[in-house]
């Protein structure tokens, strides 16, 4: 876990410099100084992680990055599906997969929160219900959306939808044995994403302008353009 957290911090301020181009953040986590460094960035993302390593309990921490983690696998699975069905079956994909990922969630819940911690047998009940539903989804998918496949040179997954929905049902199930404490501020700090994502990112998001916005280099002075990595990169670019 230390060695998670290093890298974290790490990445951290790259990730909020892209974040900050895609207007998903505020200006001052794109500045970029003389020597092309994110001094305030790091400086900010410091402070943050500093204060909450000081006032969370580790095993809290712990937690919430693996419900993080998981729920970013899900999510990736989730796009991996509607990559390849949601081109044949724009209206038909999406109901699935919905369908699939909520009942795989409450599957997951019902089971391991209300039979396996509390022992309710009508909890054990719904789950395998949901459970049920989870399968029917995955095999409607199968059958009732044609899938896009890439060129015979590329990679693609194989096993689609079927690996997918094993995973996300399997990410839940993990999930779900995370204690009640790690569950809680896990929802909570999604919550304040989601509100700081209407509040302040949901205007300003570059995807809003057809991307147009990333297209410029910012005007002001403090700003530059995305920071290459080497001087054949730049000349690349510039040309």
């Amino acid at each position: 876990m230390p060695l998670v957290v290093l890298v974290s911090f790490l990445a951290q301020p790259r990730l909020n410099y892209a974040l900050s181009c895609d207007g998903l953040m505020p200006r001052i986590f794109a500045k970029v100084d003389e020597n092309g460094n994110l001094f305030q960035n790091t400086l900010i993302t410091g402070v943050v992680f500093t204060i909450v390593a000081f006032l969370v309990p580790f095993n809290t921490l712990w937690d919430v990055v693996s419900f993080g983690i998981l729920l970013s696998f899900n999510m990736t699975n989730s796009s991996l599906l509607m990559i390849r069905m949601r081109r044949q079956s724009p209206s038909l994909a999406p109901k699935l997969i919905g369908l699939m990922v909520g009942s795989a969630w409450l599957a997951a819940f019902f089971y391991q929160i209300g039979y396996s911690n509390e022992g309710h047998v009508w909890c054990l009940v719904l789950g395998i219900i949901f459970l049920v539903l989870t399968i029917i989804a995955c095999f409607a998918m199968y059958f009732k959306c044609p899938q896009d496949h890439p060129d015979a040179d590329s990679f693609a997954s194989p096993f689609v939808p079927f690996i997918p929905s094993i995973s996300v049902l399997a990410n839940f199930y993990l999930a779900a044995q995370i204690n009640y404490t790690g569950i809680y501020a896990s929802i909570a700090w999604l919550a304040a994403s989601v509100v700081f994502y209407f509040s302040y990112g949901y205007k300003r998001s570059a995807g809003r302008s057809g991307w147009s916005s990333l297209l410029s280099l910012p005007r002001d002075s403090t700003l530059r353009s995305p920071m290459i990595s080497t001087a054949a990169d730049k000349k690349q670019l510039q040309e």
